[in-house]
């Protein structure tokens, strides 16, 4: 063993690293120890990580990625499940389908809608008969059946529900005439954790042959090559369960990524450890003792191993930095690998090549190499520009063969094409257009109501350019919901459309022109009607009109503030009055008639020869009657005097100051027509004096000015 003062001194002289070795040189047991110890606490502190790694997977994508800001606003503006886990279960008879296979259908349909807390949605033609000419297939041997799971995708409560889903599917189908196939991204997903899980056991077997072949190869030592192992074992599961830890504290992971930390694990453990064991091999074969070999290797190629675990390390921890969260996860869980991995190197697996070694069970074997690259070594330092060419060129090609990389996120080429999610695609792929399970959907939004006709005419024409696009199987939408265009859509149709109606409306036109007859007549009658109605209203204003001038009259005769009474005494005044000319029409109508056979007689007194031989000689009566007639004709009648009295006496007794065209009290007489006949004048001769005789018309007394024309 190397003593205390040497190893002091020898620390020293190798920093860090130095004093690390000598410290787990002096308690080898202790270091071990607490490793295990460290192993076993967190393996009770945490679940393990392939379960806790379950329960907190990462989005696959950013919340503000454009697909997902599509698909939120689809799921609110359709009001649809905010779930993305949705299952396609392909029934498949190649012998047809039949109303035996509809029976197994709809016992699947009820068996799935039963089932509340895993089914969250289900498209099946049992509730809505439409959906049948979709979800069948052409040749009438595959049914598909979208069936929508609780729980978001690649989480636990997804995995139990797709659970429960594959389990009434087998039930329902088994011992039938159906094939079910389970298919979509839920069943993608259950394949990969699947497979990913059996994965890990074979690629952690796989690793450690391969380990132990090239240690094998290197060291020719069984212990030499299975302490590696051990160091590698422990500080796995110490990893791991640190990684637990931290998804308990709210860090997120795939369960891909337990690949990928197994492997890193396996990879950089053995390479820390053969730059350890190979240094190590060294000081020995200069004569060292196994401890002061231990402590000089591990301060010599420490500061390599440290360099190599710290890149590594930070590259992954940029990963964080990434988008994807499948990325953003699994760096801090492969850096924590990392850093695990290094503090082993430089202290567990010094810690087992010291007990090892202090027995000489890790002696090294004789050199089968060193004369191989000895030789390469003088050559490379006699002629750098040549190797240095040579291995830029081998670099240039190798990096030449990125461009020949092409990424693909298709989950379905990264699993086996036996696996059943990937036989379902087969199938549905075999009996229904292409992407008849997965569309890509785009979303269409507009302030204005996308149902009037230049909206959909709109639509049609970007889903018809859309189907121009090279890779485009076929556009489904409201203009086209089967992916040809609707019959109706097109220009020919609405035009033959158009057509057929107004030949309609041309023949019911033409059938109903005797009611169309009828209901002119109708609205002639109906104006007539209307217009003496106006006519009839017209008479009624003229009354009122009449009625309201009586009324004014009535009202400037006696005053505002005349009584009932006054006004039925002028009553019984106006009557009186009525009769007194009802009475004066009588006898004017006897003088009348005593004038009319009086005329004659005059007429012939006139035209007497005796009374035209001289007028000196003729008598008074002679010479009254000439001047009767000559006046008469000349239009000049005179009033006697003591009928002028008589006469105003009379106006003066009726009331009558105005003019005796009008009587006070009564509306004025309406004046003749200007063609109508002029009123009868008659001329009443007495005393030599032609006289006008007033006329009573309906027991009113008027009187007529003297018409120069009698």
């Amino acid at each position: 063993m190397l003593r205390r003062a040497e190893a002091d001194d020898l620390a020293s002289s190798l920093g860090a690293f130095g004093r690390i070795g000598r410290f787990v040189v002096r308690r080898p047991l202790f270091v071990i120890g607490l490793w295990i110890a460290l192993a076993i606490a967190l393996f009770l502190l945490f679940p393990p990580l392939a379960k806790i790694a379950g329960e907190k997977q990462p989005e696959f994508l950013p919340s503000d990625a454009p697909v997902l800001v599509a698909n939120n606003a689809m799921i609110k503006a359709f009001d649809e499940s905010d779930s993305q886990n949705s299952l396609l279960v392909v029934l498949t008879n190649d012998n047809g389908l039949g109303p035996e296979q509809e029976a197994v259908y709809r016992k699947l349909v009820d068996n799935l809608r039963a089932d509340h807390q895993s089914v969250v949605m289900l498209q099946d033609f049992i509730t809505t008969p439409a959906l049948r000419d979709v979800v069948t297939s052409k040749d009438h041997k595959a049914w598909y059946l979208p069936v929508g799971l609780a729980g978001e995708l690649a989480t636990p409560p997804a995995a139990e529900s797709y659970k429960k889903a594959v389990e009434i599917v087998k039930a329902s189908t088994t011992g039938t005439t159906l094939t079910a196939h389970l298919t979509g991204p839920a069943a993608t997903v259950g394949d990969m954790t699947a497979v990913g899980e059996s994965d890990v056991h074979v690629i952690e077997i796989a690793t450690a042959l391969m380990v132990l072949t090239i240690l094998l190869l290197v060291y020719r030592n069984p212990l030499t090559m299975a302490l590696p192992l051990v160091m590698i074992g422990i500080s796995l599961v110490v990893a791991q369960q640190l990684i637990a830890g931290l998804l308990e504290l709210g860090l997120t992971i795939s369960p891909q990524a337990m690949v990928l930390v197994s492997g890193m694990m396996l990879g950089a453990g053995t390479d820390y450890a053969v730059f350890l064991i190979s240094r190590y091999h060294e000081y020995l074969r200069m004569g060292e003792e196994s401890d002061a070999a231990l402590v000089r290797a591990l301060g010599s190629i420490g500061k390599v191993i440290a360099a190599s675990a710290g890149t590594v390390a930070i590259t992954f921890m940029g990963m964080t930095f990434a988008k994807l969260g499948v990325f953003s996860t699994i760096g801090p869980a492969l850096a924590v690998t990392i850093f695990v991995g290094f503090l082993a190197s430089i202290t567990l697996l010094p810690a087992t090549l010291a007990l090892a070694g202090r027995r000489g069970l890790c002696k090294p074997r004789r050199e089968l190499t060193s004369r191989l690259w000895r030789r390469s070594g003088v050559r490379i330092v006699k002629h750098p520009i040549p190797h240095l060419v040579a291995s830029l060129i081998v670099l240039a090609i190798l990096a030449g063969c990125v461009g020949a990389i092409k990424f693909n996120y298709d989950d379905r080429k990264n699993l086996p094409a036996d696996v059943d999610s990937n036989v379902g695609y087969a199938v549905m792929a075999q009996h229904f257009p292409v992407n008849s399970s997965i569309q890509q959907f785009i979303l269409v939004q507009s302030p204005r109501d996308l149902r009037s006709p230049k909206a959909l005419a709109d639509l049609e024409q970007m889903a018809r350019r859309v189907s121009q696009v090279p890779g485009i199987a076929a556009v489904r939408g409201i203009t086209r919901p089967t992916g040809d265009t609707l019959e109706q859509a097109k220009a020919t149709f609405q035009a033959g459309a158009v057509g057929d109606k107004l030949s309609q409306a041309s023949t019911e036109i033409s059938s109903r022109d005797a009611d169309l007859d009828r209901l002119t007549g109708g609205a002639h009658q109906l104006a007539d009607a209307l217009g003496d109605v106006r006519n009839g209203v017209l008479d009624a204003m003229t009354s009122v009109s009449g009625l309201t001038n009586a009324l004014v009259e009535m009202q400037a005769r006696y005053g505002p503030n005349a009584t009932i009474a006054d006004v039925d005494q002028s009553a019984r005044l106006v009557k009186s009055m009525r009769a007194m000319g009802d009475a004066l029409g009588v006898n004017l109508t006897q003088v009348d008639d005593v004038y009319r056979w009086a005329v004659p007689m005059m007429a012939a007194l006139n035209f007497n020869p005796v009374c035209s031989i001289d007028g000196r000689s003729a008598s008074p009566e002679d010479r009254g009657c000439h001047r009767g007639s000559t006046e008469a004709r000349a239009g000049q009648a005179r009033r006697h005097p003591a009928q002028a009295e008589r006469a105003a006496e009379r106006r003066q007794y009726l009331g009558r100051r105005e003019p005796p065209t009008r009587r006070r009290g009564a509306a004025a007489r309406r004046p003749s027509p200007p063609d109508g006949p002029r009123p009868r004048r008659r001329v009443i001769v007495s005393d030599g004096h032609a006289q006008q005789r007033p006329r009573a018309v309906d027991g009113r007394l008027l009187h007529s000015a003297p018409d120069p024309d009698q």
